[in-house]
């Protein structure tokens, strides 16, 4: 049976309404992508506009701090801060300023050895407090250095230094230690975090994870 031509407008009329009514996205849905696109771009802006040129953290660079920077970024940007570091003049008895005051942290090693004068230690602490009299400053112990003396703590906790003390994390020269659930563990659950006078992976993130700690306190 040969249909007609209106049938066959018919027929076609009825069949592309029911594609352009499937077609048709749903109002809610379209909705909610508009505001998760939104939300996006007003988490992105900042950085694609280079308005968020705020550093959270600044590292002051020495050798232990270089050898871990890995893992002391990674750790530091996995808690949503930004890092930088500020370079080092070499004088691993004095604690350096950094240029830019556009930061919230300082970060720097406490270099505690019997090789660095005591008051020029502590004279140099209170120069750097001067300079930034506000923002948070953690001092990190060097992983092989003496304890503290008593003088060098009672000056911290008067200029309101927080000390980070990573040794007992990392142990001594010549132990084994418990692995922790971030290790890549052998069989054994034991792990060296120091090798030839140097820390290994381990040691590195036990050294990250320490600094992360005082920066979160």
């Amino acid at each position: 049976m040969v249909r007609s031509a209106a049938a066959r407008q018919e027929n076609c009329y009825f069949w592309c309404l029911m594609r352009w009514n499937a077609a048709r996205p749903n109002p809610k849905a379209v909705g909610a992508a508009a505001v998760i696109g939104i939300l996006m771009v007003a988490w992105w802006w900042p950085g694609l506009t280079g308005q968020d040129r705020q550093t959270d953290v600044v590292i002051v660079s020495s050798s232990t701090f270089v050898e871990s920077r890995e893992f002391i970024d990674r750790r530091l940007r996995e808690e949503g801060f930004t890092t930088a570091w500020s370079p080092s003049k070499g004088d691993a008895c004095s604690f350096e300023v950094p240029d830019s005051n556009s930061f919230e942290v300082l970060v720097f090693e406490l270099n505690n050895s019997v090789a660095c004068d005591a008051d020029l230690l502590e004279d140099s602490l209170k120069d750097l407090r001067s300079a930034w009299s506000s923002q948070p400053l953690i001092a990190v112990m060097d992983w092989d250095a003496p304890d503290p003396s008593d003088s060098l703590v009672r000056t911290l906790h008067i200029l309101d230094v927080t000390l980070v003390d990573p040794r007992p994390l990392i142990g001594s020269v010549g132990d084994v230690q418990n692995c922790f659930w971030w290790d890549d563990c052998p069989p054994d659950g034991r792990i060296t975090t120091i090798l030839n006078g140097r820390l290994t992976e381990a040691g590195m993130q036990r050294l990250a994870r320490s600094i992360v700690t005082g920066v979160l306190q």
